[in-house]
């Protein structure tokens, strides 16, 4: 069985991130991904100990 190579991409949200920060890496990553990244990305959403974090809508 061979497994698909992938670019790993983990991005990190915390308490008082803004949300439109967090939402343009992952857009930009997935708008590769429509274009045809070879090989594709792999994002993923962390948060601290995997727990719920507030987002800031501040400067938006």
């Amino acid at each position: 069985m061979t497994t698909a190579v992938r670019h790993r991409v983990v991005v990190v949200a915390y308490d008082d991130a803004e949300l439109v920060e967090i939402a343009c890496v992952t857009t930009a990553f997935d708008g590769a991904n429509r274009l045809g990244a070879s090989p594709p990305y792999d994002v993923r959403l962390v948060t601290p100990q995997g727990r719920p974090v507030r987002c800031s809508s501040e400067g938006v």
